[in-house]
């Protein structure tokens, strides 16, 4: 197959390129043969324009949807959450977190000390050994990845229909269950979904805390790729199940009631770590309805290939690829996200960085005739927000006599000084803390936070700290962590944030969180207090 890499001029209009189909001339001459030779030239120019032409429509669509909605990008079309699990290890080696491109259902990779893996660098594949990007390999024994559940989680389908699915590469059956991906389900008596693996056969599964419906997806299938899919179609009432885009079965819903639970979503385990899966996972996703058999094709043809589409007056994203037909010839075009690491420099680098969250390389790609043109940008999440707060003037605190207006913030310890209108601080020789009521973005599917700045005095050996907790309930649960994930750490690292002066903010670990909060904490000397007059949070939805 020819690839040509494409270039377009970013100024250049769809319609100059339209224009330019018809402006080629042919220069006719006594020999057949070069008129030949010109007629094909005439033929591949145009159908070369037809193909930019094509990509330039992708390339508009999809800013569009980045201007929109950047969590469109992965499924405007019932799309719950989608873990390609291209994170990598990052630069340190040691990266556990893997994400959830659409609603922030983020993942924490544990890798135990009993297996192959031993430490987290082993379990991430890249290149030729995933079916497309990085992926996460599991070695059966004590690896697994968790996604923590809230009760208003929107991985609960109750009675409304849903789908999930994703790729497996079985290395061996550890038993006859092993479970790439849990949720309940496993059993009539526990309400939820899954996928059970193993030596025998393979099959999925969904129970409603008296009922069990399982499907057989086919015997034990090691060594090689192979993509799952199960539909809990409401409408039809009936459970289908998919393996490599094909139907193979499929059992009545009668009866059948509410898969929803409280469990968090596990995948390489069940809940008690048992029935572990070896092998690697890929590309997994979720939806909030119930996908069509050609829909549940176009995942297993087209891996991570997305097209766009128009609805009504807006575009939407389709997962696979789309034919068009023009002039008698059938054009597929297809985009894919990719992800972009950068180094401690903040360069884009082709290996060996960290993934950057705030950004994708889109590469468009048009085949026609065994000919294939392709380009690529990078997108970024530009749309800024902030949060500031400037009064602290209701809450609930300690016994104190120095706090005479208690109102803006949420809990605080009795040490902390607020006397003065738009100044927050403490008692001297004392340290406080003050916990700030919720903070809502009201982006339905999160946002990304990037940096924390305040104002104020520091004086002399007197510091000032912050925490940040997420959430995608407005109930919780609130963690309060720093920039390395843990409760222990804070904003900076080290020592006291300074006045006026941006805070990056550990991205990975708020993700497409709708909720936030901060936590600041307050150390005075026995002859100086920092005092803190507003806090900003910003953030990129």
């Amino acid at each position: 197959m020819k690839t040509i890499i494409l270039r377009f001029r970013k100024s250049q209009s769809l319609m100059e390129v339209v224009i330019g189909i018809g402006v080629i001339g042919i220069v006719f001459t006594g020999v057949a043969g070069l008129v030949s030779v010109s007629l094909q030239s005439a033929q591949f120019t145009r159908e070369k324009s037809i193909a930019q032409s094509l990509i330039h429509d992708m390339a508009a669509a999809v800013k569009g949807i980045v201007r929109s909605d950047w969590h469109d990008l992965w499924s405007s079309t019932g799309g719950v959450s989608y873990w390609p699990l291209d994170e990598g290890p990052s630069a340190s080696g040691n990266n556990t977190i893997t994400l959830d491109q659409i609603s922030g259902n983020n993942g924490n990779l544990v890798i135990g000390a009993g297996g192959s893996n031993a430490v987290v660098a082993n379990a991430w594949k890249s290149s030729s050994d995933c079916r497309a990007g990085w992926c996460v390999s599991l070695d059966g024994t004590d690896d697994y990845i968790s996604i923590t559940s809230t009760t208003s989680w929107n991985l609960n389908f109750a009675t409304t229909s849903f789908t999930f699915g994703m790729w497996v590469y079985a290395s061996a059956g550890q038993g006859t269950i092993d479970m790439p991906l849990w949720k309940g389900g496993q059993a009539a008596g526990t309400p939820g979904y899954t996928f059970a693996l193993g030596t025998g056969v393979w099959q999925a599964g969904v129970a409603d805390g008296s009922l069990i419906k399982a499907l057989t997806l086919g015997n034990e299938t090691n060594g090689q790729w192979i993509h799952l899919t199960a539909v809990v179609d409401r409408s039809s009432g009936y459970f289908y199940g998919y393996k490599n885009g094909v139907r193979v079965a499929s059992t009545s819903l009668s009866g059948f009631g509410s898969v929803s639970n409280n469990y968090s979503l596990r995948m390489g385990s069940d809940s008690s770590g048992n029935n572990d899966f070896n092998g690697r996972i890929d590309d997994v996703r979720i939806y909030n309805r119930a996908l069509s058999s050609s829909e549940v094709n176009a995942l297993y043809s087209g891996v991570t290939k997305f097209y766009p589409t128009r609805y009504t007056s807006t575009w939407q994203i389709k997962e696979g690829q789309e034919t068009q037909t023009i002039s008698n010839i059938p054009f597929i075009r297809s985009f894919a996200l990719e992800p972009v690491m950068r180094d401690g420099s903040n360069n884009i680098v082709a290996s060996g960085g960290t993934d950057d969250a705030l950004t994708k390389r889109v590469t468009y790609t048009v085949g026609w005739k065994g000919r294939t043109f392709s380009d690529y940008e990078y997108i970024f999440r530009s749309t800024d927000s902030v949060f500031t707060q400037t009064d602290w003037s209701t809450g609930q605190v300690g016994t104190s006599t120095t706090f005479t207006a208690p109102t803006g913030f949420l809990t605080a310890s009795s040490s902390v000084v607020y006397n003065s209108a738009g100044v927050l601080s403490n008692q001297l020789g004392s340290s406080a803390t003050l916990e700030s009521l919720i903070f809502d973005t009201r982006v339905e599917r999160g946002v990304v936070p990037v940096a924390l700045v305040w104002q104020g005095t520091l004086t002399g050996d007197t510091q000032v700290r912050f925490q940040i907790a997420s959430s995608n309930s407005e109930s919780g649960p609130w963690v309060f962590i720093g920039n390395d994930g843990t409760s222990s750490s804070y904003y900076p690292g080290a020592g006291s944030a300074q006045p006026n002066t941006s805070i990056p903010i550990s991205k990975e670990y708020h993700f497409n969180h709708r909720y936030f909060r901060y936590k600041i904490y307050l150390v005075s000397s026995a002859i100086n207090t920092p005092s803190v007059e507003d806090i900003s949070l910003t953030w990129k939805q």
